[in-house]
């Protein structure tokens, strides 16, 4: 009995400490951790920024022109190197958008009685490009649309609202501004929906 009660707090002292040490709190706490890093190295460069003045202006004239220079340098490849980045990304995900947008152009105007293995084809291709190159905005608007279809397909409305979430986060998403609503699906649709 006294071995059965102890193998009990032991079991129960461990699945305290699983729960404890789980992903999500370690996540926290190195996030925690990074943060008071961060915060502690800006207030000792603000502390340091007198002295470091101070040290540059007693240097020769010739090594603050270098290290202005080599700063501006490393500043300069810093930003190349980040916008070459943000091009990459927005040149594959502006392909993978414009499938989906030319897709339910022609779903819509061109051919409304597309068979359903085209369709499924079509979203299988999108969603598989936007798993690896849409942002958490989009990904976020897609599992909304996806959602709305398996709660509700036959809402005709609703649907073209979530496709119109969807389209205005993949605009955010290449850095052009946001349509006011109702009027994409005006485009797409050639009819005016109600807003709800």
């Amino acid at each position: 009995m006294g071995i059965m009660i102890g193998s009990l707090g032991v079991l129960t002292v461990l699945s305290i400490a699983q729960q404890f040490i789980s992903w999500g709190i370690i996540k926290n706490l190195i996030n925690i951790a990074a943060f008071s890093f961060v915060i502690s190295g800006v207030l000792e460069i603000i502390f340091l920024l007198p002295s470091i003045f101070e040290y540059v202006s007693n240097l020769d004239k010739v090594f603050i022109v270098a290290i202005i220079t080599g700063t501006i340098s490393i500043v300069g490849v810093v930003y190349s190197t980040y916008m070459k980045r943000v091009e990459y990304l927005s040149e594959k995900r502006k392909d993978a958008y414009l499938e989906f947008v030319n897709f339910m152009y022609e779903l819509m105007i061109v051919n409304p009685n597309m068979k359903t293995n085209d369709i499924v084809e079509n979203i299988n291709k999108f969603q598989a490009s936007i798993l690896l190159w849409g942002s958490p905005s989009v990904l976020n608007a897609w599992k909304e649309f996806k959602q709305n279809n398996i709660d509700d397909p036959e809402d005709t409305g609703r649907t073209l609202h979530f496709v119109e979430i969807l389209i205005n986060a993949m605009r955010k998403d290449l850095g052009v501004n946001k349509v006011k609503e109702n009027e994409i699906i005006k485009i797409i649709t050639k009819v005016n929906r109600t807003p709800e």
